[in-house]
């Protein structure tokens, strides 16, 4: 019977440690662990503080394995945030082995209750933040189906406004709600709670309100990025040829080249190569490959030739590419399609009716990884100078309407 007593006294104690309420469903943080009994002898004590000190270190280790599934940005910050723990634990070791009086123990006692707060946590955090990646995707899959309707006139376009706005908000809440979570990582106190599952619910609904976070600027399909400077927002020169090719380049151009007869004879022969570029057909499903080239041939037939064959060609083109959207963004193949795709929509005077498809399809893939810091647009190589002048020849020839995202 002594050694029963013993055994339900340590298991107590060691309940107590982290902070579970006897008689609750859930854990609570006990906020002064002085007042907690502290039942049998000394060597009782350090046993149940021993098992309570490995509890929490197998919770530290749990929560690194759920972090390591998270994007790379969180994940790194997990990781830095935990990594100070191995020496708070440490010392909590430490101070149990050497604890022979009741002070020590209590001292000892109060390092594990710490400890334990801190473990808890950051496992919780962990768990919160898979299921906030879990959220992101079900806020792209409500987005992307109902573009797929607005493309197909299953639904008016006020209706697919309105679901953008309420989209757009949500992405805020989910990044705010990742900032917190990771805000609480490696610290001792409480783990906060999620409170975007009814926002979540009610984008899936239709009902509800959706309000956004300040300081954030949302993308309906992506993730939310901090607002930026308002000097930093592009602004197209005029509605034809401004981004990087302006009309007077092109007149400009031209009128050099017909001064001089060897050029002038190379300006007829773009003329024609043009031409004949229109009537080919192309595979649709390798853009990559003969995409590029031919934005640059009609672009020259229309711009410099006025051909309005060329432009309606070039248009079309892209208007297919751009509403199938790409397979991934993390290659090179579609940071090259989709400047493209932006030149021809700044040469041929722009596309409104590709815009949606383009923020959700292309941007908000992008977005994501920004949020991220995946390494395509978040590194110093010559991979994420490509596609991040993609993205911003895409935000400034298709986003004229929306400046902040732009």
């Amino acid at each position: 019977m002594f050694f029963k007593l013993v055994s339900v006294a340590t298991v107590l104690l060691a309940l107590c440690l982290h902070g579970v309420s006897i008689g609750h469903a859930s854990p609570v943080l006990s906020p002064n662990f002085e007042s907690l009994s502290a039942p049998g002898t000394i060597s009782e004590q350090r046993a149940a503080l021993r098992t309570a000190y490995y509890k929490s270190a197998q919770e530290l280790v749990d929560a690194r394995a759920a972090a390591g599934g998270l994007p790379r940005g969180q994940a790194t910050a997990f990781a830095l945030a935990i990594s100070g723990s191995a020496v708070t634990m440490r010392a909590a070791a430490a101070a149990i082995s050497a604890a022979t009086t009741q002070p020590q123990v209590d001292a000892a006692a109060e390092l594990v209750r710490i400890e334990s707060v801190r473990s808890s946590t950051a496992i919780q955090a962990a768990n919160k933040l898979v299921r906030l990646q879990q959220m992101r995707l079900e806020h792209i899959s409500v987005v992307t189906l109902a573009l797929q309707d607005r493309t197909a006139g299953r639904i008016s376009a006020a209706a697919y406004s309105e679901l953008d706005s309420r989209a757009a908000a949500l992405s805020t809440l989910l990044a705010v709600a990742v900032s917190e979570q990771l805000q609480t990582v490696g610290k001792a106190v409480p783990s906060l709670p999620l409170t975007v599952e009814a926002p979540l619910a009610a984008l899936k609904s239709g009902t509800g309100p959706i309000t956004p976070a300040p300081g954030w600027v949302g993308f309906p399909g992506g993730c939310a990025l901090p607002a930026a400077q308002d000097g930093f927002r592009p602004v197209p020169l005029s509605p034809g040829p401004s981004i990087v090719t302006t009309a007077k380049l092109v007149r400009d151009a031209k009128d050099r080249m017909m001064a001089d007869p060897v050029q002038a004879k190379e300006h007829a022969y773009l003329l024609r190569s043009a031409t004949a570029e229109a009537a080919i057909i192309r595979d649709p499903e390798t853009p990559w490959v003969w995409f590029p080239t031919r934005v640059l041939r009609l672009g020259y037939g229309w711009l410099a030739g006025q051909d309005t064959a060329s432009r309606d060609k070039l248009a079309t083109d892209t208007r297919n590419i751009l509403l199938a959207g790409p397979e991934t963004m993390e290659d090179v193949r579609s940071s090259a399609v989709l400047s493209a795709a932006a030149t021809a929509v700044d040469w041929t005077g722009g596309m409104p009716v590709v815009n949606d498809s383009v923020l959700v399809k292309w941007i908000g893939p992008t977005t994501c990884m920004l949020s991220d810091h995946e390494d395509w647009v978040d590194g110093p190589t010559n991979l994420s100078a490509v596609h991040d002048s993609a993205v911003f020849l895409a935000a400034v020839a298709f986003l004229k309407d929306r400046p902040a995202q732009s």
